[in-house]
């Protein structure tokens, strides 16, 4: 057993993971699987219109890896009563929404927009608010 330790200096917080076998650990959203309960590892898009339909409200969210795009992610939020998945790009050296700002994590991005109420719009201008994080009940299934 190899004993691996991954330091984050974003809200410093360590954390420190232990690797079998010689094989090298993989840390890229290290920090989202384990320190943020928004992120939801196993949820597929229908699961996530479910859970924001039942237990949100108008500003949930929720991000969840992308099924279509492998690597990359989604933030489905509920909004005027529906839900809309936006999609995150993971180039490998930074997250963004196919445009715009560019963030080193996938947690900097979510931070972002919940701080700046009105940079996250429809294509046709219409705002989309980060409001209400919609917490999983178990962030750190999916390693």
């Amino acid at each position: 057993m190899r004993k691996v330790e991954l330091e984050y200096h974003f809200g410093q917080i360590r954390i420190t993971s232990s690797c079998y076998y010689g094989l090298e650990c993989m840390f890229r959203c290290l920090y989202v699987q384990f320190c943020v309960r928004w992120f939801h590892p196993n949820v597929s898009g229908i699961e996530a219109e479910s859970l924001l339909m039942e237990r949100g409200f108008d500003g949930s969210f929720l991000a969840r890896p992308s099924r279509s795009n492998p690597g990359d992610f989604t933030l489905s939020v509920k909004r005027n009563g529906e839900v809309t998945h936006i999609k995150i790009q993971n180039t490998g050296d930074f997250y963004d929404l196919y445009g715009g700002e560019k963030f080193a994590t996938l947690s900097e991005l979510v931070q972002f927009y919940m701080e700046n109420q009105g940079q996250l719009r429809e294509k046709n201008g219409e705002v989309i608010e980060l409001r209400y994080p919609l917490n999983c009940a178990d962030p750190t299934t999916e390693r």
